[in-house]
């Protein structure tokens, strides 16, 4: 599929609360929620290392061309690229406001 534009992960810290009352330091959690990595990283990455690898480019899923006006992208071989279902995949492009041009 052709598509053409029209339109940290985080690590848990930790911060100790020393009481007054207790000798012991107490750990509480701050931010320990992991973000996922956003479709855009995801995929910059995935271009990148294309890019980079002219020859393999098949086996990342998506590339550039077109004097890098368009994206070739093979959803089944970025979901596993990605980690994402290609249905996430395709639909991230449509939200993203990526044009279906070809097939």
């Amino acid at each position: 599929m052709i598509y053409q534009a029209t339109g940290t992960r985080l690590i848990p810290c930790f911060s100790i609360i020393n009481e007054l009352t207790n000798t012991r330091p107490a750990f509480s959690s701050i931010n320990t929620e992991r973000k996922k990595i956003s479709f855009e990283k995801k995929l910059r990455n995935v271009l990148s290392l294309s890019s980079a690898d002219p020859k393999n480019r098949g086996m990342y899923g998506a590339f550039w061309f077109n004097n890098y006006n368009c994206i070739a992208a093979n959803p089944k071989i970025l979901e596993r690229t990605m980690h994402i279902k290609a249905n996430s995949v395709n639909r991230n492009f449509r939200d993203h406001q990526f044009e279906r041009v070809g097939k």
